[in-house]
């Protein structure tokens, strides 16, 4: 095992399943950070840690849902405690349901809520405090176009993008 203590960055990137979270995760291995990915779809993250076996960096996988408060607290634990330090969080979980409001059950209005903004803000004040204790580290949070160019039937995402945008 690498000892990342005093060599290349650590980050955590959420949402790293698929899409753009996936491939940042990809990016920031083949540069040769220490990523720690997370995501509900733990089958998912396996296949990116092996696909970024052969590069210099290294994916260490924490599988979950962002929406359990207890969750969030657990994964910056784990990061902090395997390797000491954050110096990189990127907020990229998220998910939206493309439906007319009405149609739409509490749940999904909820975790929309929750997973897309309330998540993003909770993990953002449990790294905070140690990036300023140690004067360094990158908070990155991912909108999207939807919180300038909101599409229709998208009423509650594209609200918490804004929102995102807005906190950012």
């Amino acid at each position: 095992m690498v000892d990342y203590t005093m060599k290349k960055s650590v980050s955590l990137v959420t949402g790293a399943s698929s899409g753009l979270g996936r491939n940042i995760a990809k990016l920031l291995c083949e540069e040769g950070h220490l990523v720690y990915v997370t995501a509900r779809r733990k089958e998912k993250l396996l296949e990116l840690k092996k696909e970024c076996s052969l590069h210099s960096g290294e994916i260490r996988i924490i599988d979950g849902d962002l929406v359990d408060i207890n969750f969030r607290k657990k994964l910056v634990n784990r990061v902090l405690n395997d390797s000491g330090r954050i110096d990189y969080l990127i907020n990229n979980a998220g998910y939206g349901k493309l439906e007319a409001l009405e149609k739409i059950s509490y749940e999904d209005l909820e975790g929309m809520v929750v997973l897309n903004f309330i998540a993003l803000q909770h993990l953002c004040q449990l790294v905070l405090p140690l990036m300023k204790k140690k004067k360094s580290g990158r908070i990155i949070n991912i909108a999207s176009v939807a919180a300038f160019e909101p599409p229709p039937y998208f009423a509650t995402y594209n609200a918490t993008k804004y929102a995102v945008h807005g906190f950012t």
